[in-house]
């Protein structure tokens, strides 16, 4: 493997280049042998521009792994984890600031009703991601306006099979949008208006807090009024890959991997698994 290193001669010093390649070489120079990168990259950004949410915009969903097909990559799960049952829930930080908000996660259950994700800010700001009835509803409020639960079309979604979720802020001009998408689905679009969603409050992924659940405002706002069952990965927030074990509000209802032979880097392929 090659390393080169030397110093930057500082300001007006500028580096020309053709194209840059992140994670593998493979198919490109054979001869190298060099071994493909598994694992987490995060914040690599060039003149300004976050690399990695410009590969995610072209990447047909297929993100935080690239593989080459569509079944390959239905096979391959970043940290996943099991909710047993609907009163556990992940609590985490506030959502971390971005210029534009882009949420993504990968579930699998066999139950028609569940929340996914909540978080909320000031005032009456607040998303909400919920399953209803097997399908999946966005709901927001950005402080100027409450949005009605917005479906995103597709099959039955509590099929027990592996299903993914995108959403992205885009903007046009001064008008802000969010971009929801299942699978490869096409994606619905949500206009946000010129205000932007502030949210500084707890994020909460597969459930509410019962101190939480007992103001009206959010009882008010979650169509779902039970926790998720099921499976999750590659949940992705602003660029952070949170390992939803460390924040669950109780470590023995959220288990690490979904009936899974898990691989290096915490990297996991599912199979049928006829000894459970």
């Amino acid at each position: 493997m090659f390393c080169f290193t030397e110093k930057l001669k500082g300001e007006n010093f500028y580096i020309h280049y053709d194209n840059i390649y992140y994670g593998s070489l493979a198919g490109l120079y054979p001869s190298l042998n060099i071994p493909s990168f598994s694992g987490s990259m995060q914040n690599v950004y060039i003149d300004h521009t976050d690399i990695f949410d410009e590969l995610k915009q072209h990447s047909g969903g297929h993100w935080p792994i690239f593989i080459h097909t569509k079944n390959e990559y239905n096979n391959y799960h970043f940290r996943p984890v099991t909710f047993v049952t609907r009163d556990v829930y992940a609590d985490l930080a506030p959502l971390h600031a971005s210029q534009r908000m882009h949420l993504t996660f990968n579930f699998k259950t066999a139950q028609d009703n569940g929340i996914l994700l909540f978080t909320r800010g000031g005032g009456k700001q607040f998303i909400a991601v919920q399953l209803i009835d097997g399908q999946l509803y966005v709901k927001f409020h950005n402080g100027v306006r409450q949005s009605v639960p917005h479906l995103v079309p597709s099959p039955r979604l509590s099929d027990d099979q592996w299903h993914s979720f995108v959403l992205r802020e885009r903007t046009r001009g001064e008008q802000r949008q969010f971009e929801v998408s299942v699978d490869t689905l096409a994606p619905i679009v949500i206009n946000l208006g010129t205000s932007p969603l502030v949210l500084s409050g707890r994020l909460y992924i597969g459930a509410v807090s019962a101190s939480e659940y007992l103001d009206s405002f959010v009882r008010e706002v979650l169509q779902s009024s039970q926790g998720f069952i099921g499976c999750m990965s590659s949940v992705e927030l602003n660029g952070h890959t949170p390992e939803l074990v460390k924040y669950a509000s109780n470590p023995d209802q959220i288990m690490a991997g979904c009936r899974g032979t898990c691989l290096s880097f915490k990297l996991c392929r599912t199979f049928i698994d006829v000894h459970t």
